[in-house]
Parts: C-alpha cells; sequence; structure tokens
C-alpha cells in the first residue's frame, strides 16, 4: 500500500513540476515577445509546448513570436494547432485570420492557386465539404472554395473576434 501511496505522489509530483515549468516558460515566451525578443520568446515556447503540448495560449503565443519575425509559415502550424485544442480561443481565431489576409495579400493564396500549393502552405483542411460547385476546404474561420482544382474564393466562416489589424498575444492581450 505505501508503495502505491508513494508512486501516485511521485507521479503526482513529477506532473505537477511539469506543469509548473511548462507556466514558467509560456510567462517568460509571453513577456520575450511582448517585448519584441522574439528569438527568445521562441525558444521559451516550443520549450513550454514541450512540457504541455495542449497549452493552446503557449501554441498560439509561439505563432504570434512567428510572425512577428517574419516567419509566418513556421507559425502557421502553431495557430492551428492552438485553434484544435482550443476551438474557442479567439487571439488565435484572429491570428489565423490575419494570417490568410497577408498570404492573399502576398498573393500566395489568390484565386487560380492549385491545391497542391495550398496544402504546401497549409496542409490539410480540418474538413471538406463537397457540393455541386466543387468543394469548401476549411481552416478554422476560413473557407476556401476550390473548384477544379484550383482556389476560386475565400470566405470567413466564423464572424471575426477583432478588427485589429495587429497579432495579439495572448495572456497580455499585447499588439505588436
Amino acid at each position: 500500500m505505501s508503495h502505491c501511496l508513494a508512486g501516485l505522489l511521485l507521479v503526482l509530483g513529477v506532473t505537477g513540476c511539469a506543469g509548473l515549468s511548462a507556466q514558467r516558460d509560456t510567462a517568460a515566451g509571453t513577456s520575450a515577445l511582448t517585448h519584441g525578443d522574439y528569438a527568445t520568446a521562441i525558444a521559451r515556447l516550443h520549450a513550454a509546448l514541450a512540457r504541455n503540448p495542449r497549452s493552446s495560449v503557449a501554441a498560439n503565443n509561439l505563432a504570434s513570436a512567428y510572425f512577428a519575425s517574419g516567419r509566418a509559415r513556421e507559425g502557421w502550424p502553431y495557430v492551428r494547432q492552438a485553434l484544435i485544442i482550443a476551438p474557442r480561443n479567439r487571439p488565435a481565431h484572429a491570428n489565423l485570420l490575419r494570417f490568410f489576409a497577408e498570404l492573399v495579400h502576398q498573393g500566395e493564396l489568390g484565386d487560380g492557386v492549385g491545391v497542391d500549393t495550398v496544402r504546401e502552405w497549409l496542409g490539410a483542411p480540418d474538413s471538406v465539404t463537397a457540393d455541386a460547385d466543387g468543394a469548401l476546404w476549411r481552416y478554422g474561420p476560413v473557407g476556401l472554395r476550390v473548384r477544379g482544382g484550383r482556389l476560386s474564393g475565400q470566405a470567413t466562416l466564423d464572424p471575426p473576434p477583432t478588427r485589429r489589424r495587429a497579432h495579439i498575444c495572448q495572456v497580455c492581450r499585447s499588439e505588436f
């Protein structure tokens, strides 16, 4: 009996320490992000996610750090991860919408782009709904209309959580 109790306490202690370390890394990464130290933010937020891969806040802030440092393509999987973990994460929704807007602005995701390019940039869609006009590929709150193997439109499927243009750091709610 005492061995079982000691084992349980050891597991709880290790889990608690990992959770506390993840919180510390998230806080340190978020602080670095708000101060413009993107390299430190990326390193600390990666460490937080390694300890707690279910942290929507750490994933979204890591995406924000990548976006802010001009590495949007590297940040994309993390904003998606944040929304998969917590579909109602409003700052992650805002960041995902901004990311799409930037890709459209840069000409990466305009009408006529082939689906292979879309998959290369964004990965597999969260869902695909076929209809008489082709298909709707859904990535979080954004839907991409696909006809004949090419994009033929984009729509925001969920109302945008904010109209501000800056990336939003979750926890501190800072913009940069």
